[in-house]
């Protein structure tokens, strides 16, 4: 059976779009099949990284321990965008469809007790010795702001979109600030992202294919390291940020996937594979209601 939200639904859903959700529904079968990107976690390859001490099984060890969690976190990074950019997707979706009906009907509502409450105060007033009129409803109202949605990215074909990605995630993990062990590092880092970002937004397959062509520059800073005690230290602190990072990632990915406008998505992909239009059965209620509300708001105004 194919869930059907309630109009009332749908207007809170287009006032409280970007809003967290924490509470934990049934999804859990369902979101594999249909939102891929969010929960993809393809198996990484640990970096390499620089050869000091390679005889000792500590060391190694840890060296071990850190690539495999920066290749972790740079794939929730990457998951996490993509997440984000379906949702947004959705969203535009959404308020070409429904969001332009659904304020509307705010509106009107809006409108018809603006109306009710200048007609009681018409009445109040009339009266003999009567108080001045007060609308104590008034100071509690909450104005609602609209946010556009984020523009599209560049049509391209889904072979060339799923090269972009997979592209786009091995240069994150080559260059993500947050990957970075210490600060110098992070500097040199920054700039190199922000190309990647600025190519992946504008979906340019060759400036990401020009990006990963070119070797790191030789003025990349490392890190002191004058003893066997200084690395180890080194590499546990290391190992310890990347616990913080991915916790933080993960998080970030857990509010995503259980808040209301996911779960709205997921209906309405659901809906679509049984052949049901649930975004348009949707604008034609908020129509009839609009048509409704109209006819309200006129008799109102006539009194």
């Amino acid at each position: 059976m194919i869930y059907r939200p309630s109009t009332r639904g749908i207007i809170s859903q287009a006032l409280t779009f970007n809003k967290p959700h924490r509470k934990r529904g049934g999804y859990e079968t369902l979101k594999r099949g249909i939102i891929a990107p969010m929960f993809k976690r393809k198996a990484s390859r640990p970096s390499a990284s620089r050869a000091v001490a390679p005889a000792d099984p500590e060391v190694s060890r840890l060296r071990a321990e850190v690539a495999a969690k920066q290749a972790h976190a740079a794939d929730l990074e990457a998951d996490l965008i993509e997440s984000q950019e379906s949702l947004a997707a959705f969203q535009r979706e959404f308020e070409a469809r429904v969001g332009v009906h659904a304020r509307r009907v705010v509106e009107l509502q809006r409108q018809i007790e603006a109306a009710r409450r200048a007609a009681f105060e018409r009445l109040w007033q009339a009266q003999p010795f009567a108080p001045p009129f007060v609308d104590v409803s008034e100071q509690f109202r909450r104005a609602w702001q609209h946010t556009e949605p984020p523009p599209a990215p560049p049509p391209t074909t889904p072979d060339e979109e799923a090269e972009v990605k997979a592209l786009y995630r091995e240069l994150a993990k080559r260059y993500h600030p947050d990957l970075a062990p210490t600060e110098a590092e992070r500097e040199w880092r920054t700039p190199h992202m922000t190309a990647v970002n600025a190519a992946y937004a504008a979906r340019d397959l060759a400036a990401l294919q020009a990006i990963a062509a070119t070797p790191d520059d030789v003025a990349r800073p490392a890190p002191p390291i004058d003893s066997r005690a200084a690395l180890i230290a080194s590499l546990q602190r290391e190992s310890r940020r990347l616990d913080e990072l991915i916790a933080r990632l993960e998080k970030e990915l857990d509010e995503l996937t259980y808040s209301p406008a996911l779960k709205l998505e997921l209906d309405v992909k659901l809906a679509r594979r049984a052949g049901q239009d649930l975004l348009g059965e949707t604008a034609a209620a908020l129509k009839r209601d609009i048509a409704r509300l109209e006819v309200e708001l006129q008799g109102v105004l006539a009194r």
